[in-house]
């Protein structure tokens, strides 16, 4: 006979953000260092490989800066020969997914969730092909019943309509589910304007002045589920 869900009310689905919520980024990127002075390591007169870690973190600001992040890591690092932009950002698209690493408790969160019978999506911004990788490589993929990517649907993240998309690629509506991610705007404000319940994942991304206080937040994924079972009811 299966046990009564923690998990009371009108709570049918928790929905999660991937890099910096899923993924450590922080993690991903020192995974991330040693390919990096693989391929360009002939290049550098910089040595230090703790000056190097610095660089690639600072250069990347958490995933949210994609657009400078190849210019600021060549002007990071003291080079014999500097590549081009091109050259590394490729570099980082083909190969950074392929480092990816889980944040700590992912898969006992999400197959504790499941276990209460709660649906589970992930919802990104990103390509198709990064953020896929990314899912496949750390076992997601086999944990969550619908993944969505801005790249896919053509808008992205605080945009309402990515979030009704995953509400309705799991048959939801906004009033069953709960999201989880860690920027304040994309993830929490996003998710709070399209009529979900938001948890903000600290300690990724400064709270800006200008929005009113999270209202749910965590600090480890580990606490998640008890923070959902202690919601009320309706």
């Amino acid at each position: 006979m299966r046990r009564p869900s923690l998990f009371r009310g009108m709570l049918r689905s928790v929905i999660f953000d991937l890099d910096c919520t899923l993924a450590d980024r922080s993690r991903s990127i020192d995974a991330y260092l040693q390919p990096f002075l693989d391929r360009f390591g002939k290049a550098l007169d910089t040595a230090d490989p703790k000056v190097i870690r610095e660089t690639l973190g600072r250069a990347d600001g958490n995933g949210y800066a994609a657009d400078t992040r190849a210019a600021d890591i060549i002007a990071g690092i003291d080079w014999s020969r500097p590549p081009r932009a091109a050259t590394v950002d490729k570099h980082w698209h083909l190969t950074f997914p392929g480092c990816a690493v889980a944040m700590e408790d992912a898969h006992d969160v999400l197959d504790e969730l499941r276990e209460e019978g709660l649906s589970l999506g992930i919802l990104t911004n990103g390509t198709v092909a990064a953020q896929e990788a990314k899912i496949a490589r750390l076992g997601l993929d086999e944990r969550v019943d619908a993944v969505i990517v801005s790249e896919a649907v053509g808008v992205k993240k605080p945009d309402a309509r990515i979030f009704e998309a995953v509400l309705e690629a799991l048959d939801m509506d906004a009033d069953d589910a709960v999201y989880v991610g860690d920027h304040p705007v994309n993830d929490v404000q996003g998710a709070t304007d399209a009529g979900l319940t938001a948890i903000w994942m600290r300690g990724w991304q400064e709270w800006p002045d200008d929005l009113p206080p999270a209202e749910l937040f965590v600090d480890r994924l580990a606490e998640v589920p008890p923070l959902l079972a202690s919601l009320p009811d309706g």
